[in-house]
């Protein structure tokens, strides 16, 4: 009997070394799987990246006023596509666009200003930047 256990004994050894996926001359280490590339789930949102908040010294909210793009990736002296927001002195603009830009602000009556402004996108979209410019009177 003492025949028979022994290598029965050696075969569960050996065969337990296998169940648990330890590396052996038997069962040699497998290497990791590859992980697959990650995928960017990019939205159909259009994002302007230059939101302006433009006030008198008061603190009265500005409408009226004209944005033009200075230099950039438009047209220098090209209007910016600023919209006039429905609510008080606010103004978006330059959508989905990235790079330096230079933006003139004008408003009859108030000394004009010129803003440098610098946006960066992702894969997808523009990171959008507020500004609150604040206007002397002339």
């Amino acid at each position: 009997m003492k025949k028979f256990l022994t290598p029965v004994i050696a075969g569960m050894l050996l065969l337990s070394g296998c169940a648990n996926n330890a590396p052996s001359a038997i069962n040699p280490a497998t290497p990791p799987a590859a992980t697959p590339p990650q995928q960017i789930a990019c939205t159909m949102e259009y994002r302007y990246g230059l939101t302006i908040n433009l006030t008198d010294e008061s603190g009265n909210e500005l409408n009226g006023a004209t944005i033009t793009v200075l230099e950039g990736n438009q047209p220098a002296g090209t209007p910016a596509e600023f919209e006039k927001v429905p609510m008080g002195g606010t103004y978006v603009g330059l959508g989905e666009g990235s790079g330096q830009y230079k933006v003139k602000i004008e408003k009859e009556g108030y000394v004009s200003q010129e803003l440098s402004v610098n946006l960066e996108h992702d894969a997808c979209h523009v990171h959008p930047q507020a500004k609150d410019i604040v206007l002397k009177k002339a």
